[in-house]
C-alpha cells in the first residue's frame, strides 16, 4: 500500500539552500522508489488561514520505504541543510486500501 510524504514548507530563510535541498532531495527520493506527485512554492489555502510557502507531496511504495529515505545516511546532510534553510513539516500519511497507485 502506498505511503505519501507530505511536506509543509512554513518558511523559507536561505531560498538558495532550500532549492539545493529540494534538488538533492529529489535524486534520493527516487532512490527508494518514491516520486513526487505534487509541489507548488504558490499553494493556495482553501479552508485555513494562511498559506504555507511551499508545499509537496512524494509517493512511496510503502510506508517502510518512506521510513527508510527520512533514516538513510544519506539523508542526514540534507536534513541539516534543509532545517538550515527553511522551517518544515514533514507529515508521512498511510495510503488508503483499494485505491491504485
Amino acid at each position: 500500500m502506498p505511503a505519501y510524504l507530505v511536506a509543509q514548507v512554513d518558511e523559507v530563510r536561505d531560498p538558495s539552500g532550500f532549492q539545493q535541498y529540494a534538488q538533492q532531495a529529489a535524486a534520493l527520493i527516487g532512490q527508494f522508489g518514491g516520486r513526487y506527485l505534487a509541489a507548488s512554492f504558490t499553494p493556495e489555502a482553501m479552508e485555513a488561514h494562511g498559506a504555507p510557502q511551499a508545499l509537496a507531496v512524494a509517493e512511496f511504495p510503502g510506508v517502510g520505504e518512506a521510513r527508510a529515505f527520512l533514516a538513510a545516511p544519506a539523508y542526514g546532510p540534507l536534513r541539516a541543510l534543509r532545517q538550515r534553510s527553511a522551517t518544515v513539516r514533514i507529515i508521512l500519511v498511510d495510503g488508503l486500501p483499494g485505491n491504485p497507485a
